[in-house]
């Protein structure tokens, strides 16, 4: 019999960031060779060094998306922002990204793995940004965002049905509570919203 003890496992709060690759079925189905090649130069010229930089641990890595581990909710929502402007001003926006923040209780394994609700919800905010976009729950993010220099937020009021923060190129958007989701308008390169914005409930 195993006793699971034996194996270690350590618990502690943490800002995991998830993101993935806009598209990238389609992108594999027109040039599947092509399209690794520019995701590894992706992650070898932009994304690696700018999570190093933010003191951020990479913990699991797809075909279109990685899981990030961050000490510190601050620094995830810094890290993402510079990747999104970072790719917004690349010449040929052929790679975008989706990305989701989340603070929340993991678990880390004695091989460094991590589980839990915190990744969890990060990976199911990502699915809900944005091409070029960043979702983050509100309650854990929200301080963060403001405290990046390049991010200014605007607080919706109790009626409005609205709550975004404008970065840049990118836009960040809040989850206010674990049930009832609100939309936020959607920002393109220009800074200005799109047409239409879907909403959720």
């Amino acid at each position: 019999m195993i006793n699971s003890t034996d194996h270690e496992v350590r618990r502690r709060l943490a800002a995991i960031l998830a993101a993935d690759v806009v598209g990238y079925s389609s992108l594999m189905g027109r040039d599947d060779e092509g399209t690794l090649a520019r995701i590894k130069d992706l992650r070898r010229d932009v994304i690696d060094p700018t999570v190093t930089r933010h003191q951020g641990r990479i913990f699991k890595t797809t075909g279109d998306g990685i899981l990030v581990e961050f000490p510190s909710p601050v620094e995830a929502v810094r890290c993402a922002v510079e990747l999104q402007q970072t790719l917004a001003k690349a010449p040929s926006q052929v790679i975008q990204l989706r990305i989701g923040i989340n603070l929340g209780d993991i678990l880390i394994d004695e091989d460094g793995d991590v589980y839990g609700d915190g990744v969890n919800v990060a990976a199911r905010l990502e699915r809900l940004a944005n091409p070029g976009g960043i979702y983050c729950r509100r309650r854990s993010t929200r301080k963060s965002a403001t405290s990046c220099p390049t991010v200014s937020t605007t607080a919706a009021s109790s009626r409005s049905k609205t709550s975004h923060g404008q970065l840049g190129p990118t836009a960040c958007r809040f989850k206010r509570k674990p049930l009832g989701w609100r939309s936020a308008p959607a920002m393109v390169a220009s800074g200005r919203p799109s047409p239409s914005s879907p909403s959720s409930t």
